[in-house]
């Protein structure tokens, strides 16, 4: 599965009562966002969902709101014909439009593909599942007894719901050695989940946060995702974003060090927070020259 990861680095929106207008010149289209997701991993899983179902090409765009970054999914707005938004519907998907310019899209494509190589995919095999959980460890229970090792209970949902799965693994791969050994057991009629861990901050290198003044994101388990603009729910997840870290800090020194002399203006005038303002952009006849 390709990447197609996109970091978004701000956007002209007026939020948060500051406005980030983009630079004159700066050609900007509308996509469809079609989810929001606080990891990669749940956003590549959506994306091979939707490519799939609307056999069209989905794209990964990366940003920052506030304190988390967010994934959405994006398609252009001549992408989708009334076929595709009646599946969409079927499925409960709302998309909602965006603009997004080609310098937001070019600044940052190599610091997502970071964050997309930071996540460690393994599988798990669903042997049952359960509307309760004490249903779940009871037969998680009884297979231990029946020393049928790596069983556990993961909670999900199922029509807003928690659902309940007993599990096996998780794996490296599908193999077909672990169906063997839940079919000695009695599962017969099994399937395989991924299992995306995001790998310690410590062996990554951290994406910094570029531009905050985006608007809170619905954040859902991709299992379950209705994607609808619904600011009442609470964003998910801390951000994978650590630029207020020393680490972080020095990744974002070094990707700003390589702006050349139009980037650099660009991104103090445009895309900078101001704390990046204040930390880089105070001096602009400092800025490097064109390359």
């Amino acid at each position: 599965m390709k990447t197609k990861a996109i970091s978004l680095l701000g956007g002209g929106a007026l939020l948060l009562c500051a406005a980030i207008l983009p630079a004159q010149g700066a050609s900007s289209a509308h996509y469809w966002v079609l989810g929001s997701f606080s990891k990669v991993s749940s956003a590549q899983k959506e994306e091979r969902r939707l490519e799939d179902l609307l056999s069209k090409d989905i794209d990964i765009v990366s940003f920052s709101s506030a304190d988390n970054t967010y994934y959405r999914l994006i398609v252009e707005k001549s992408g989708l014909d009334q076929a595709a938004m009646s599946m969409l519907e079927e499925k409960q998907i709302t998309p909602w439009l965006v603009p997004l310019s080609e310098d937001q899209i070019r600044f940052a494509r190599e610091i997502v593909k970071e964050v997309a190589a930071s996540v460690e995919t393994r599988y798990s095999l669903v042997l049952a599942g359960f509307n309760r959980r004490d249903k779940a460890e009871q037969l998680v229970a009884d297979l231990v007894r029946k020393s049928m090792d790596r069983v556990s209970v993961a909670e999900t949902q199922q029509g807003g719901e928690p659902y309940y799965r007993v599990v096996f693994g998780p794996f490296d791969a599908e193999t077909r050695s672990a169906r063997s050994k839940a079919e000695v057991y009695g599962f017969t009629d099994t399937f395989w989940i991924s299992t995306d861990a995001e790998m310690p901050a410590a062996a990554v290198a951290p994406t910094p946060a570029i531009n905050s003044a985006w608007e809170p994101e619905p954040v859902d388990d991709p299992e379950d995702f209705m994607s609808t603009a619904n600011t009442d729910e609470a964003d998910a997840a801390p951000a994978s974003n650590l630029a207020t870290t020393e680490s972080g800090l020095i990744r974002e020194k070094q990707m700003i060090s390589g702006f050349n002399r139009d980037q650099f203006i660009r991104f103090c005038t445009t895309l900078a927070t101001s704390q990046q303002r204040e930390r880089y952009c105070q001096d602009l006849t400092r800025a490097p020259r064109s390359n």
